[in-house]
């Protein structure tokens, strides 16, 4: 896995040749063809598995608000303050716009 800035997507394009597994996104802006940018690096599967289009998306402090993510409560706030079906739905609706900006998987919050 490799980093990247959204706002620079092709810079990692000769580590994607190169074969690397995925790519973690940084940044609070990116593009608005995020998804087209992502197909355009030209990533294949290996055996059938995908690659990782990832992010850091942890809500509160750290905000991610881009090309329509849109804000996210801190895990500590919906812990204490949501029930689990609200924040279900809360990571549905983050799990759809992430997979229209061409992204599969957050690493974020894992156990804070």
């Amino acid at each position: 896995m490799v980093p990247a800035q959204l706002g620079d997507v092709a810079g990692v394009a000769p580590e994607v040749r190169q074969g690397v597994g995925g790519v973690i996104f940084f940044g609070s802006t990116g593009p608005v063809d995020l998804a087209n940018q992502i197909a355009a690096l030209g990533k294949d599967q290996i055996h059938g598995i995908p690659d990782f289009e990832s992010t850091d998306a942890e809500g509160g402090a750290v905000l991610r608000d881009w090309n329509g993510l849109g804000p996210l409560p801190s895990a500590r706030y919906m812990g204490g303050n949501q029930t689990p079906n609200q924040i279900r739905a809360q990571g549905s609706v983050l799990g759809a716009r992430m997979h229209r900006a061409g992204l599969n998987t957050d690493f974020a919050p894992v156990a804070d």
